[in-house]
């Protein structure tokens, strides 16, 4: 039988919520890729082109940023455990 996420004995509990997140969180990956797939908006690519971001002071793409700060963000709940470190080298240049 095929599972209904609308009708839940339990709408709020710990483990539907973690499962609609993760399902979000992939939709949202794969639209990422789709959007390098098929760039409409170039200005996403290109490094240096947002003053807000040059404000600061990230030289690299709206998208380099994104990445970056989404990683950040995913970390978070590891920085009471642990010293705030640099998850990751930044990107290559190309």
């Amino acid at each position: 039988m095929q599972a209904n996420y609308t009708l839940s004995r339990n709408p709020l509990s710990l483990e539907r919520i973690r499962s609609i997140l993760n399902r979000l969180e992939d939709t949202i990956i794969f639209s990422l890729i789709e959007r390098a797939q098929f760039a409409h908006n170039p200005k996403i690519y290109e490094r240096g082109v947002f003053e807000e971001l040059k404000v600061l002071q990230f030289n690299g793409s709206w998208l380099e940023w994104f990445l970056k700060e989404t990683e950040i963000f995913h970390g978070a709940p590891l920085a009471p455990a642990c010293a705030r470190v640099n998850h990751s080298p930044p990107l290559p240049k190309y």
